[in-house]
């Protein structure tokens, strides 16, 4: 509407004027406020917006000094921490990282600092370290520290948290979008419980579902079937716990064998205690795969794991899903945020599982091209697949060109090139 244009011109005439620090603000207060009223949708926006800017932001920032300066800055809230890191080349901003922290040990910010810089500067392989690093926090307790980094970078180092000039202007504007950062992460982190606090209250559940997984199953007419589990945690991807189930025998070509396959295989590790169990299991299929995974949980005796159904409606379109619990079909509003949060779940479960249908596929036609040929074993295959890149280069390729990967033979390089083509 009209106010919202006026507010538009507004800010753009602060921005013009060299007021960014008052627009970032603006934008902050909007995302915030926006949270507060559940316009999650709009406080996203606010929050790519308050990005954008600190990106033009960063490109103003050029001066005539020469030094070469790593500024960090802390912000905390809540137990969540970030650390705004800023980073000074010859007078120039180079970039910016925003790296968060979880202040699990309720460490005071000095120290939260130093353990920060002691990760950053000596916990990994070797990067570009300057002489001097700006902090916003830092206490009296830099000595260990500094000479530890000295010893390791061979040079001098000071650490600054008093600066004045351009650097006292770096300093500020670190913490300035530290604080931002923290604000949209904790704004993200307020929509992803509200999504979870949404599903619960929708499937009467009596605790958050903070651990979700979801199954899929693809293949292509029963070649290279792929079932996927994939994890959320807090409402929000966890892929270090992603896995892939190859399912083959008779099962491979049949939907419901091969989710029973990947489950048994899942929740017996669940139930020998390598992975922990979830608090709702989500399937992507109808009534037919709820039942199978109904009977297979009820098999190993895992009964404290909540099922559900997830399927495409008649429409096959996104907000029109259909959801089955115990047998039963359940309503779920389609723009809700529990709808949104199971569609983003059966969403990333798709994903894993085709990507890891094509590899596999792509995998077994390279094997069968080259199979069968005297003198082409696997290692052989693998260096022919490494040196053209697939299949379809070897085929390519002429029999002079064959001779060049390490062990082919001229008497090899004829048989695979008569085979082939």
């Amino acid at each position: 509407g009209s106010e919202q244009y006026d507010e538009a011109v507004k800010l753009a005439i602060m921005f013009l004027n060299g007021k960014s620090s008052n627009v970032l603000k603006a934008f902050q207060e909007n995302m915030e406020r926006a949270s507060a009223n559940l316009e999650f949708e709009l406080a996203a926006q606010w929050r790519d917006r308050l990005s954008q800017l600190q990106k033009v932001q960063e490109q103003q920032y050029v001066h005539r000094s020469s030094g070469d300066v790593d500024v960090f800055a802390l912000a905390e809230q809540e137990g969540k921490a970030v650390v705004q890191g800023l980073f000074v080349r010859t007078g120039r901003v180079l970039g910016q990282k925003s790296f968060q922290l979880e202040n699990q040990l309720s460490l005071g910010s000095d120290q939260l600092m130093l353990e920060f810089l002691s990760q950053y500067f000596l916990a990994q392989d070797e990067i570009d370290c300057p002489d001097k690093i700006v902090v916003s926090h830092c206490g009296k307790e830099t000595g260990p520290l500094i000479s530890a980094i000295e010893k390791r970078y061979s040079k001098k180092l000071l650490i600054l948290s008093r600066v004045r000039s351009e650097r006292a202007r770096w300093l500020a504007m670190a913490v300035e979008n530290a604080e931002l950062n923290l604000a949209s992460h904790l704004q993200k982190r307020a929509h992803q419980r509200a999504k979870l606090l949404d599903l619960q209250e929708t499937l009467r559940l009596e605790a958050l579902p903070m651990r979700i997984e979801c199954f899929d199953i693809s293949h292509s007419s029963g070649e290279a079937t792929v079932a996927s589990c994939v994890v959320f945690e807090a409402g929000q991807a966890a892929n270090s716990y992603y896995r892939r189930f190859n399912i083959s025998g008779e099962q491979a070509g049949d939907d419901y064998g091969a989710l029973r396959q990947a489950l048994i295989r899942r929740y017996q590790r669940i139930k020998n205690g390598e992975v922990s169990y979830p608090d709702l299991l989500l399937i992507d299929g109808g009534k037919g795969q709820l039942t199978v995974a109904q009977a297979v949980l009820k098999e190993l005796g895992v009964d404290s794991v909540k099922i559900m159904g997830i399927s495409k409606g008649p429409a096959r379109k996104a907000g029109h899903e259909r959801y089955f619990v115990e047998g039963q079909e359940i309503s779920i509003k389609g723009g809700s945020l529990a709808s949104h949060l199971l569609q983003q779940l059966r969403d990333e479960a798709h994903r894993f599982a085709i990507t890891g249908h094509r590899q596999r596929r792509a995998r077994a036609r390279n094997r069968s091209d080259l199979e069968g040929i005297p003198g082409i074993g696997s290692k052989k295959r693998k260096e022919l697949l490494l040196h053209f890149g697939s299949a379809k280069g070897i085929k390519g390729a002429s029999q002079e060109e064959l001779l060049k990967v390490p062990g082919i033979s001229k008497k090899l390089a004829r048989e695979v090139y008569n085979r082939i083509n």
